[in-house]
């Protein structure tokens, strides 16, 4: 469907569901707000514009679902009214300014997601005892962690990536013991990972990349390796540093990727390493050469000042020696000799053949006489 929505929606105010979704169309969302039966609003995938509507009417709202579309300005405060909402996502407009006061007290919410907007403003805590979901990425929300990470033991999956947060990771990050998914990546946050991450026996995907988290390798992984069931780990672009601890092989039988590149790693990479996940080790500076347990495997990633460039080269095994590549100058010292050879060969030649040119001229002109 394309076009506007009639203005006769408004007059519904028996509406229990309105689902408008992935459709084509546009114009304000000015026509629920009279709709004071609405409980679900899925209005996703239109291209609807302009102002979020006034929902204080709407106190039996319980889904409110109006994500990829046009909106843009402030939210409305206050924003809400119905103490029933559970789920509240806006993700992908433009929305912007703060965060209403209302959403940090919704108290059965379970999915509130606010990514890909222009929020900004520092992050209270969110009051909801029931709160799984919560996504504040791609905005530009500042401040600390520490009233954002507050107590939430229900909280399943966590993204305030791609922000302004600073500071360091709270250890009140113990609160959330049933997070398996938390995302801090592409913020401006520094120090290490606190004691307090091993009490999250739940994680399977952790990221903090591209910040600023100085912190022993060894130690940061000693931290994480603590649940068993962890999956992805993503700390590039920091400035761990140290090197890459021996038992690597067996950090978690989960484990799928592991990502340390662009840090401050360096020294030797370990001998006889059995690598069953992929691992990334890219723009670091350890010794060359690399073991063969580092070389003779698909599960290493390594593009770019994988080695000290004083020492050998890159992944190359020292069996490749006499490879093709290897061989290159050798060639072309021999095409060089070759090429002299034949333009020695060309000027003798040319200088004899002149030589009887001009013993015949000189014998003709001889005859002449």
């Amino acid at each position: 469907f394309s076009g506007t929505v009639p203005l006769g929606v408004s007059q519904w105010t028996s509406l229990n569901m309105l689902d408008l979704s992935n459709n084509k169309l546009e114009g304000s969302l000015d026509f629920i707000q009279n709709c004071s039966s609405l409980r679900i609003a899925t209005l996703y995938g239109n291209s609807f514009s302009g102002s979020l509507p006034d929902l204080m009417n709407l106190d039996e709202l319980v889904v409110f679902e109006v994500y990829d579309n046009q909106l843009d300005s402030t939210l409305p405060a206050p924003l809400l009214s119905s103490l029933l909402l559970r789920t509240f996502d806006v993700s992908g407009n433009n929305l912007s300014g703060y965060i209403p006061e209302d959403l940090y007290n919704r108290p059965i919410i379970t999915t509130l997601n606010l990514a890909r907007n222009q929020f900004t403003g520092p992050v209270a805590t969110f009051t909801s005892s029931s709160l799984t979901f919560l996504d504040l990425s791609d905005n530009q929300l500042s401040g600390n962690l520490n009233q954002l990470l507050y107590y939430r033991a229900s909280l399943l999956h966590i993204d305030i990536s791609s922000n302004l947060f600073t500071g360091t990771i709270p250890s009140n990050l113990a609160l959330l013991s049933s997070v398996k998914s938390c995302n801090m990546s592409h913020n401006e946050i520094y120090g290490s990972l606190p004691e307090s991450i091993n009490t999250l026996t739940a994680l399977i995907e952790f990221s903090i990349s591209h910040n600023q988290m100085q912190q022993d390798l060894t130690e940061a992984l000693q931290r994480l390796n603590v649940t068993g069931i962890l999956r992805t780990v993503d700390l590039s672009y920091n400035q761990f540093s140290g090197s890459i601890p021996s038992n690597i092989a067996y950090f978690g039988d989960f484990m799928e990727e592991m990502d340390l590149s662009f840090n401050k790693l360096e020294g030797n990479l370990p001998v006889g390493v059995d690598l069953s996940f992929v691992i990334n080790i890219s723009g670091n500076d350890f010794t060359c050469p690399f073991p063969d347990s580092w070389i003779n495997t698909e599960q290493v990633i390594c593009t770019l000042n994988c080695c000290d460039e004083s020492n050998n080269t890159g992944l190359q095994n020292e069996s490749d020696s006499d490879s093709p590549a290897n061989l290159t100058p050798l060639w072309v010292t021999l095409g060089l000799l070759c090429a002299i050879v034949v333009i020695s060969l060309a000027v003798i030649a040319g200088f004899w053949g002149y030589k009887r040119y001009k013993g015949r001229m000189d014998s003709q002109y001889v005859a002449l006489d």
